[in-house]
């Protein structure tokens, strides 16, 4: 006896799903300004659609490796997406200091569509002008991706519930057939 064809795709359905490759985390973004290293980096990576993240800037002065303080007034962050079909998005981004961590800095925003992410981060650092951006892509920062499907949540656990009983109903169904016509068709006693 085979297989059914909707076992069969199930199946295949669940290895192509476990041979996806997982999202590789992008490197961080090295810039030099001037006396200044700035490095920008997501806060999570790879970002999500529809998700909150933020961008993260760090500030060193270049000859002292200090990090640099009180740039949440002088810096700004602009950034914007091109969709696909060419539309362009703004996003509003304010910068704050990331937590205790001095010369560390956030722009938090949310990532409205699947397209290409440009961020520029302008401004002035200790008086000198700063005008740099950053996109995504090859050698950029990591591209916005389609959250993974989350198999643990309550409503995946019911789905997944409701399909192995629809499964296994099927498979009863077919062995009592099969029952049923081995019986017709054997010789009689």
């Amino acid at each position: 006896m085979g297989v059914s064809r909707p076992i069969l795709a199930i199946l295949a359905a669940v290895s192509l799903a476990a041979a996806l490759p997982a999202a590789v985390e992008a490197e961080p973004v090295h810039r030099t300004v001037g006396n200044y290293a700035l490095t920008v980096y997501y806060a999570r990576d790879p970002p999500y659609l529809a998700d909150t993240n933020s961008l993260i800037v760090e500030v060193l002065d270049g000859r002292t490796g200090t990090p640099v303080a009180g740039l949440e007034r002088t810096l700004r962050i602009q950034g914007s997406v091109t969709v696909i079909v060419g539309e362009i998005q703004g996003l509003d981004i304010n910068l704050r200091p990331y937590g205790d961590r001095l010369g560390v800095y956030e722009g938090v925003f949310v990532t409205p569509a699947i397209g290409t992410y440009m961020f520029r981060v302008f401004g002035t650092i200790e008086g000198m002008p700063v005008d740099e951006t950053f996109t995504t892509g090859d050698g950029g920062l990591a591209e916005v991706e389609v959250p993974p499907r989350d198999y643990t949540s309550p409503g995946a656990i019911l789905v997944l519930g409701v399909l192995g009983v629809y499964l296994l109903s099927i498979a009863i169904v077919a062995g009592w057939q099969l029952t049923k016509r081995m019986r017709s068709t054997s010789p009689r006693r």
